[in-house]
């Protein structure tokens, strides 16, 4: 496999090496943000209408049950193509979040003034904003 090729596909992991797929029940295919309280941090499980990129996870068994990114992925369908090779090359089924398809509700995607441009939150649920919250 070329270095493209690995990098595209698992550019999560330390020198874009293949995971050891034994370890992993299952992969997940879920879309996330990055989180603007925690620089470097990523929110998962967010709805294809919100997600800034998509994850591709290999999922530890019971009891464990955690798991560990194996490469990002920028668009929707790009992320689709990538989750089945990666189950290809794996033999792993691959699950897509249930959340990818559900819709964003208003007032979820919202910005603090204090946030760098392009930065923006996820407020889960129907009650006010956060004070100093503005929807965008």
């Amino acid at each position: 496999m070329d270095d493209a090729k690995r990098a595209r596909l698992f550019n999560c992991c330390t020198d874009y090496a293949a995971p050891d797929w034994k370890q992993f029940e299952h992969l997940e295919l879920a879309g996330c943000v990055d989180d603007g309280e925690e620089p470097g941090t990523t929110i998962g499980n967010q709805p294809a209408s919100v997600a800034q990129f998509f994850t591709v996870y290999g999922r530890f068994p019971e009891p464990d049950g955690t798991c560990e990114a194996i490469t990002d992925i920028k668009g929707p369908r790009d992320a689709l193509a990538i989750a089945g090779e990666l189950a290809l090359i794996s033999g792993l089924r691959v699950i897509v979040c249930a959340t990818l398809g559900e819709e964003q509700s208003p007032g979820q995607k919202i910005r603090f003034p204090e946030d760098a441009p392009g930065v923006f939150r996820v407020h889960h649920g129907d009650g006010p904003l956060p004070t100093g919250a503005e929807r965008i």
